[in-house]
C-alpha cells in the first residue's frame, strides 16, 4: 500500500471552523483544490482567494490541481455516452502529471486532502474519477464525511450494493426472478454499474444546478 491521502467536500462542512477542524484532526497540511472554476455561488467563503488566505493563517498549504485533476471539461475524447470515460481520463498526460506532482509531496511527508464542493464523495468528481484512479494505483484514499472517515474500499462496497439494489428493483418491475438472469453480474460488473449510476446522477444534478 502506498501513502495515505484524504478527500473532502466543503458542502458537507459549510462552517469553515468545522471544515478546518476536520483537516487538523487528520493532520492534513496541504489542501488540493480539484475545481476547474475555484469559486462557489452558494459558499463564497470557499472561493480560492479567500480560502487560500484562511488556510495560510492556519499553516495549511492551498494548491490547485485543476489542470491535472479537474476532468474533461469540453474534451469530447474524454466523454462516452454523456459521461466521463474513466479509462480515458486516467490515461491522460495531465492526470499522470498530477499523480507525479502528488507523489513528490507525499515523499516529503505532506498529508494532502483533495477538495471539491460536492458533499457525497460518491456523487462527485473526487470519488467517481480521481479517488478511483488513485486507489487503483495503490494509494490509500480516505474520505472525510460528516459521519466520520470512510475508506474508498467502503465507498466501492456501497456502490456495489447500489447496483445490486437497482437491478433487483428493475427485475421486480419486470416480474422476473433474480435467478432467471442467464448471465449473473460479477462483483466487477456491479462496481462498474455503481460508478455509472453515480456518474449519471452527478451529471443530472449539475445540469439542474446550471
Amino acid at each position: 500500500m502506498k501513502a495515505r491521502l484524504y478527500t473532502i467536500g466543503f458542502a458537507a462542512f459549510p462552517d469553515r471552523t468545522d471544515f478546518l477542524s476536520r483537516l487538523k484532526a487528520n493532520e492534513i497540511d496541504a489542501l488540493i483544490d480539484l475545481r476547474g472554476v475555484p469559486r462557489s455561488a452558494i459558499l463564497p467563503q470557499f472561493d480560492a482567494e479567500v480560502l487560500q488566505d484562511f488556510l495560510f493563517q492556519e499553516g495549511i498549504t492551498y494548491l490547485s490541481f485543476a489542470r491535472e485533476f479537474s476532468g474533461p471539461q469540453d474534451d469530447p475524447a474524454l466523454s462516452r455516452e454523456g459521461r466521463v470515460d474513466f479509462e480515458a481520463f486516467a490515461a491522460t498526460e495531465a492526470f499522470r502529471s498530477g499523480v507525479s506532482r502528488l507523489e513528490i509531496g507525499l515523499e516529503r511527508g505532506v498529508v494532502p486532502a483533495l477538495m471539491e464542493e460536492t458533499a457525497d464523495p460518491a456523487s462527485g468528481h473526487r470519488g467517481i474519477l480521481v479517488s478511483r484512479a488513485l486507489s487503483m494505483l495503490g494509494y490509500e484514499v480516505i474520505h472525510i464525511t460528516p459521519d466520520g472517515l470512510k475508506t474508498h474500499t467502503q465507498l466501492e462496497a456501497e456502490l456495489i450494493d447500489l447496483a445490486a439494489e437497482t437491478i433487483r428493483a428493475q427485475q421486480a418491475q419486470l416480474t422476473l426472478l433474480p435467478d432467471e438472469n442467464p448471465h449473473p453480474l460479477t462483483r466487477s460488473d456491479l462496481l462498474e454499474l455503481g460508478y455509472r449510476l453515480k456518474s449519471e446522477k452527478s451529471v443530472l444534478q449539475q445540469a439542474d444546478f446550471d
